[in-house]
């Protein structure tokens, strides 16, 4: 009955034929449920907006070492190449009051991550090759990322005749904006140096070979923005006059798109569109697609032009990166019978929600 919980795990993998040995000990996660510090613990009445103001935790620590298993002493080889790293991640979120048919929601986050070294590359000129130096100590970098978001949820309905085998066709449009600011609080981790003999410079953080990465470098200033679409259908079994007879078809689970625009950005403010889509077929296939949309312009060294592609064609960005994915399965006994996930959605729809957790309108609460 604790709010927190811990987990310790270790992990040993290795390839004979290669000699490569994996060690992963020990892996920690430390997670502190969402807590409401203003919170009477006695709620007489409606909650005051500051008692909605939720404070988490998520903190994760791993530890690992790659090595050959060769002539040299195993325990030896083990300890020098260790590594370790450690992030946290503290997330301050308040659920405000509905206004209208708008859902605002603030939000504050902090992150930090923990750090064994620093990698410094630098251009040998004399030997005409990159050098590398590695400082072994302890440091830290930080970031925070402050924003406010509000979503709605649009309806539309076409209804078909009441003999027809198709009762409704239903779309459910949900929008979402939300203004972010981000801080560069990692600036001083980053730095540009020589990579050839022509001069080409390339910039690079000194904690790149770290476990957990790096945080991006500088400000973002700007708006995050989405849109999500459901499609479903009502019919009808011709065999069957009942009020039973009306079934619920989802022709389209999901198909969203996503971006964002850095103000404070110098060139290419516009983030790439993020695509996917997903569908559920006979409540057999489940298909999820998902796509990568550039909307630069690059010119003939597939490098990128600050110049949108739709100010030249009839396009909204160029496939970067695409995927598609199905899934099924096959289960035998009793179909009356629901299953552990049948009984955790059918929980959520008897407590006025869906399965992405937005209340159910008056079309979804229907038999």
């Amino acid at each position: 009955d604790k709010p927190f919980n811990v987990s310790v795990s270790a992990n040993h993998n290795q390839n004979t034929t290669q000699r490569l040995i994996n060690i992963n000990l020990p892996d920690i996660a430390f997670n502190v449920n969402t807590q409401y510090p203003f919170r009477r613990k006695e709620v007489v009445g409606e909650l005051k907006w500051y008692e909605n103001i939720g404070l988490a935790l998520n903190t994760n620590v791993r530890s690992l070492s790659s090595f050959y298993d060769t002539a040299r002493n195993i325990g030896r080889q083990l300890v020098e190449k260790w590594q370790w790293g450690a992030s946290h991640n503290v997330p301050l979120t308040l659920s405000l009051p509905q206004v209208g048919p708008f859902q605002i929601s603030p939000s504050v986050s902090y992150q930090e991550k923990w750090y064994q070294e620093k990698l410094v590359k630098s251009w040998n000129a004399a030997d005409k090759k990159m050098d590398t130096s590695i400082q072994k100590g302890f440091y830290t970098a930080r970031d925070m990322n402050f924003g406010v978001g509000v979503t709605t949820r649009i309806f539309g309905m076409y209804t078909f005749r009441k003999r027809s085998k198709v009762q409704a066709i239903r779309h459910e449009i949900r929008p979402s904006l939300s203004a972010n600011y981000k801080p560069d609080f990692t600036g001083k981790a980053y730095y540009s140096t020589q990579v050839d003999t022509l001069g080409n410079t390339f910039r690079y953080s000194v904690y790149e070979r770290s476990i957990y990465g790096v945080f991006t470098e500088g400000k973002f200033g700007g708006i995050n923005f989405g849109i999500d679409n459901n499609i479903q259908m009502k019919v009808r079994n011709k065999k069957d006059t009942g009020e039973a007879s009306l079934k619920k078809v989802s022709l389209l689970d999901g198909f969203s798109i996503n971006g964002s625009y850095n103000f404070m950005a110098k060139s290419f403010r516009l983030s790439p569109f993020s695509l996917s889509a997903r569908s559920n077929l006979f409540d057999k296939i489940n298909i999820t697609a998902n796509a990568i949309l550039d909307p630069y312009l690059t010119d003939t060294l597939g490098r990128q032009v600050d110049k949108y592609v739709w100010s030249e064609k009839f396009s909204v960005g160029n496939l970067t990166s695409g995927s598609v994915s199905l899934q099924s399965s096959f289960r035998g006994g009793d179909k009356s019978k629901s299953t552990a996930g049948t009984g955790q959605q059918n929980s959520m729809l008897q407590q006025g929600y869906d399965a992405n957790g937005y209340p159910l309108d008056e079309y979804q609460q229907e038999a």
